[in-house]
């Protein structure tokens, strides 16, 4: 049976995850040469938005899937593939949205020592736990994205613990944010007559949206 490489776990880390980042820890972390930011790899565009808002300065971010492109055929290029091997952390969402990337990531880090992937789907909260398919695309809601954030913080400041105040006040700027436009669009929708609440979209990636806002998708 193939092995999911490492998985940060935000709540309870297991002991063996906090074993790898202690030996990575002493190895020193995989930082550029030239300025010492942490090189985090994410797989879509929206997606290193997140670990900017949470890492400033003290990340330098790199996405691997062009704007535009579809992310479940996507093949990483051989430069990529180097660029997962340098990183400190790498961020996919998981649940199959990029299933190409997945395997990839999970072949270099088994090979990596110190490098750790976070699946971010692993810790927001499920529609319908009996799903074989669940839809994906969990961020869509500012709720889910709230967790997002949540997740690349204690990411951040384990493998930086020198700078885990800064991670922790970027987190909370942006999380209120976040909070701020679910309020938001809350009260927009609330203003909308029950019966005309609905969503007209080709894509099933709107799910999670929908639900929190107690949407028909049509």
């Amino acid at each position: 049976m193939r092995q999911r490489p490492p998985v940060f776990r935000p709540a309870a880390v297991t002991a063996a995850l906090l074993a790898a980042l202690a030996l990575a820890a002493c190895g020193g972390s995989q930082t550029s040469e030239d300025d010492g930011r942490l090189q985090v790899v994410v797989s879509l565009p929206l997606f290193a938005d997140f670990v900017r808002q949470v890492g400033g300065d003290l990340v330098e971010v790199s996405s691997l899937l062009p704007s535009g492109t579809d992310p479940h055929t996507y093949e990483p290029t051989p430069s990529q593939i180097r660029t997962i091997a340098e990183a400190d952390d790498i961020f996919i969402n998981g649940r199959g949205l990029e299933a190409s990337l997945e395997d990839a990531i999970e072949n270099v880090v088994q090979t990596t020592p110190g490098t750790v992937a976070v699946f971010w789907t692993a810790f927001v909260p499920r529609i319908a736990r009996e799903e074989p398919n669940l839809e994906p695309h969990f961020w869509l809601s500012a709720e889910n994205a709230v967790k997002y954030v949540e997740v690349v913080r204690e990411a951040l400041s384990l493998k930086d613990p020198a700078h885990k105040s800064e991670y922790e006040k970027n987190a909370t700027r942006y999380i209120d944010s976040l909070r701020a436009l679910d309020a938001e669009i809350s009260a927009a929708v609330e203003e909308i007559p029950p019966h005309n609440r609905k969503l007209v979209t080709p894509h099933d990636a709107f799910r999670h949206l929908a639900q929190r806002y107690n949407l028909d998708m049509v």
